[in-house]
């Protein structure tokens, strides 16, 4: 007859292998997260109201104009994350010339992002708010096509 303690030992081992894996382990780098085609639901471009428009981000390359697929991709830029700082950092160039400068966060699903121009000597945006002349933005992932 197996001992008491050892059924509960065994039990234990198993229910801690079925366990589920907390979400903060499962979660990708933003890197990856960033992936694939957003549409943005608002923007506030320097105190102009917008919405509408994708952007499509593959690697280090982000898309803008067009339909933003895979096929049809618009104007093409250099985009750099840095994931490491707080706010975390967006970069973005066009032929290797910075053109703005940011900080991005995921909100759930939604993506966010605010930004100023390289040119204007701003300085990186701190916060989310839409004043001092950037421009703020919310995105929403849009669903692969099925296969």
């Amino acid at each position: 007859m197996i001992p008491r303690i050892l059924v509960v030992v065994l039990l234990g081992s198993v229910t801690a292998l079925a366990a589920p894996v907390p979400k903060e382990l499962k979660k990708k780098p933003d890197a990856e997260r960033i992936l694939g085609v957003w549409a943005y639901d608002s923007s506030d471009l320097n105190g102009a109201k917008g919405a509408g428009g994708r952007w499509y981000f593959n690697g280090d390359k982000l898309y803008s104009g067009g339909s933003n697929t895979t096929d049809a991709r618009g104007s093409e830029y250099g985009v750099s994350l840095r994931s490491d700082q707080s706010p975390t950092h967006l970069d973005i160039s066009m032929n290797n010339a910075p053109l703005c400068v940011g900080i991005y966060k995921f909100v759930g699903d939604d993506l966010h992002l605010a930004y100023v121009s390289s040119s204007s000597k701003a300085e990186r945006p701190k916060n989310f708010d839409s004043a001092d002349g950037k421009t703020v933005m919310s995105f929403k992932r849009v669903p692969e096509p099925k296969k």
